[in-house]
């Protein structure tokens, strides 16, 4: 479901406004889309039968959501080709294995922050990410350097 627009996203909520999530259904599809929110923030969409489908679709679009809430790191995995820059690039990878370094796929215990696994782009170690580690400089250079443009922070 990579590449949802907001509407596509609206058409999936049970569109009443009901404001239980705190916000209008067209409100909620955006924070959706911009990683703000939950499927499971809305009430009715839980809760009500008629809804499971879209409910599911939805989480299955947005539910696993635990390393782009740590990193704020927005991955679309269909524009993803699997090049390794974003890993190459990494400033904290690279620190953490001297494999990437040489241009070798990481087989040290320490996880680097993003690694290739199965050709595509999987975020590792969400904690060590320099955009989550308080008072740490700000790094953009996986966003940056991506060359397919899979990778945007939100």
């Amino acid at each position: 479901m990579a590449g949802m627009k907001v509407l596509d996203v609206y058409r999936l909520l049970p569109r009443t406004n009901c404001h239980q999530c705190g916000m209008v259904c067209m409100a909620f599809a955006s924070a959706l889309l911009m990683g703000k929110a939950r499927p499971e923030d809305c009430p009715p969409l839980v809760e009500e039968e008629k809804h499971a489908e879209a409910y599911e679709k939805l989480r299955e679009a947005f539910g696993d959501k635990g390393e782009r809430e740590a990193t704020g790191l927005s991955i679309d995995r269909d524009k993803c080709d699997g090049c390794g820059i974003c890993a190459a690039v990494c400033e904290i990878s690279l620190e953490k294995s001297q494999e990437l370094v040489n241009g070798k796929g990481s087989r040290r215990a320490e996880s680097p922050v993003i690694a290739i696994v199965d050709g595509l782009i999987t975020i590792k170690n969400p904690d060590a990410c320099r955009r989550v580690v308080p008072d740490a400089p700000t790094c953009n250079a996986c966003v940056d350097l991506c060359p397919m443009k899979a990778l945007t922070f939100l």
